[in-house]
């Protein structure tokens, strides 16, 4: 293209932010789930289950819809 390297590299870099903040913020939720939420004891399993089908559904959602507006604004 008409961009040297660096400034290609420098808008790449920009447009990967938002993708490694939503990497670690999954990551950070699944920790949580994984630590505390899969090994109580204390919740019915259907509750487990029932929270897992709105978290894929909310993954899916999210995957499915990510960057839509901005598309569309072009």
């Amino acid at each position: 293209g008409r961009r040297s390297r660096l400034e290609a590299l420098r808008m790449a870099a920009l447009a990967a932010v938002p993708l490694v903040y939503a990497a670690f913020f999954l990551l950070f939720v699944a920790a949580g789930f994984e630590a505390f939420w899969s090994s109580a004891a204390w919740v019915a399993p259907w509750v487990k289950y029932s929270v897992a089908a709105v978290c894929w559904a909310l993954v899916a959602a999210w995957l499915l819809l990510m960057g839509r507006r901005a598309a569309h604004a072009r």
